[in-house]
């Protein structure tokens, strides 16, 4: 017992102190990359990856003064990229060019991750370059830390018959594509990795549908799935609450009750799911329980909330069951502010989708973390805190979906100053335009020259 003990307490000794090691490091790194191009940069850490995943600010020259092109840019990019590579904690070899693009006066350059040549889903490192060669944005999607067997049990053929299987009829689901990749999974703790094939497939059914489905390449089990499925059988309609004038001296005002969109309801016990459309309306298949017991969470193939993990308790986004095809969500404290967000982040996204053809995300989801410590938005992940005031708010959830699409775009503005009153009043702007109210937003000006304050 007493060598157990002493084997125990050496265990959490050396973790202890590799914990200290690597918090050292971390700061370390940080400032030398400080120290390299100044202090005028933010910066968000991922606390279960251990790494910047987004850094921004003022502009850090490549190329040494040499002019940017679409020849030589990428070359720029990865050097900068390996020149930092313990800080954002890459290994070089894993990065191959991905794509690079110009957009309005700016490089969206993009890296994307292989690990034993295989690509990482979702792993990608994207700066963004002015045309005088100042990288102004880092998105780091790296996963560090993979270490699994690259050598599937499963057959590239036996994934695609298994993901068939999850239709009805099986024969008419057509294969778009199918490869192998390294699918990262969030646990609790970090990632797990897994070795999965990636299967898109087109079902033709009474409508047409397309599917993609990650296949455990060793256990052929379905670790993940995308999916809108239309088909005859049960149907129904959702409403809900949304609250259409925004609070005002801290005053809530009475909510107003709509045929609820874009919310995805699940049959109990079967793969089945469906999108309800802009009535409220969704319409699945038949299943084969006793009882068809239907299901929903705030989630579609868009946007997704999710309970952030350091809220407070008594904050929860509930699956909500019902026996009865249609329903209504119930104004609780915990669900009034969500599908408010919810709603209003849906109608931001049609509203680019339909008049402009812009899809801010594309095949990924918008993660949203409701009850944080704070509110903002960049690119593909947003926040929101536990105001009760602010998450009812319209003009500030269409506010910050305006940061994911400057983020997205790569237009950055060297948050401060000038710079940062400009990007709040441009995300003013959109709001208030989009909800056609001249009286949204805050006040950004500059009051002087000699004293400004934006």
């Amino acid at each position: 017992m007493r060598t157990q003990a002493n084997h125990l307490f050496a265990l959490i000794v050396i973790t202890i102190f590799l914990s200290s090691f690597y918090h050292e490091s971390k700061a370390s790194e940080w400032k030398n990359f400080q120290t390299r191009y100044g202090n005028h940069f933010a910066i968000r850490w991922s606390k279960k990856l251990g790494v910047p995943r987004l850094i921004y600010g003022k502009g850090i020259p490549v190329g040494n003064s040499i002019p940017v092109t679409q020849g030589n840019i990428g070359e720029f990019a990865k050097a900068f990229i390996g020149t930092n590579k313990h800080l954002f904690r890459v290994l070089m070899p894993d990065l191959k060019l991905k794509s690079i693009k110009h957009i309005r006066g700016n490089w969206s350059v993009k890296f994307q991750q292989y690990y034993s040549g295989i690509p990482v889903e979702n792993g990608v490192i994207g700066l963004s370059i002015t045309d005088d060669g100042l990288i102004n944005l880092i998105g780091n999607g790296y996963y560090p830390g993979i270490k699994i067997s690259t050598s599937p049990t499963i057959s590239r053929y036996e994934a695609i018959a298994f993901s068939k299987k999850q239709y009805i009829e099986p024969g008419k689901a057509e294969t778009k594509e199918a490869y192998i990749v390294i699918l990262p999974v969030e646990t609790p703790e970090g990632f797990e990795f897994r070795l999965a094939w990636k299967i898109d497939l087109l079902y033709h059914n009474n409508l047409l549908d397309s599917k993609v489905f990650f296949v455990d390449a060793v256990s052929g089990r379905i670790l993940k799935e995308r999916n809108t499925i239309a088909a005859n059988g049960i149907g129904g309609t959702v409403k809900g609450h949304i609250w259409l004038t925004p609070p005002t001296y801290g005053i809530i005002p009475p909510s107003t009750q709509v045929f609820y969109p874009h919310l995805v309801v699940k049959l109990y016990g079967t793969q089945y799911q469906a999108v309800t459309d802009q009535n409220g309306f969704y319409n699945l298949p038949q299943g084969q329980l006793r009882v068809n017991l239907v299901y929903s969470t705030f989630e579609n193939a868009d946007i997704k909330l999710r309970v952030y993990q350091y809220a407070q308790p008594g904050h929860s986004i509930d699956e909500y069951l019902s026996l009865d095809p249609s329903w209504t969500w119930v104004d609780t404290t915990n669900h009034g502010g969500e599908y408010n967000v919810f709603y209003w982040l849906n109608f931001m996204h049609e509203y680019f989708l339909d008049n402009f053809n812009y899809d801010i995300l594309g095949e990924e989801q918008l993660i949203v973390d409701m009850y944080g410590s704070g509110t903002g938005a960049w690119g593909s992940y947003m926040i929101f805190d536990d105001s009760p005031y602010r998450v009812r708010n319209k003009f500030a959830i269409c506010h910050e979906y305006t940061h994911s699409i400057q983020g997205d775009l790569n237009i950055v503005y060297n948050y401060s100053n000038e710079s940062g009153a400009f990007c709040e009043g441009s995300a003013d702007y959109f709001s208030g335009s989009v909800l056609n109210d001249p009286t949204a937003g805050g006040d950004w000006r500059l009051d002087s020259i000699d004293s400004p304050n934006y």
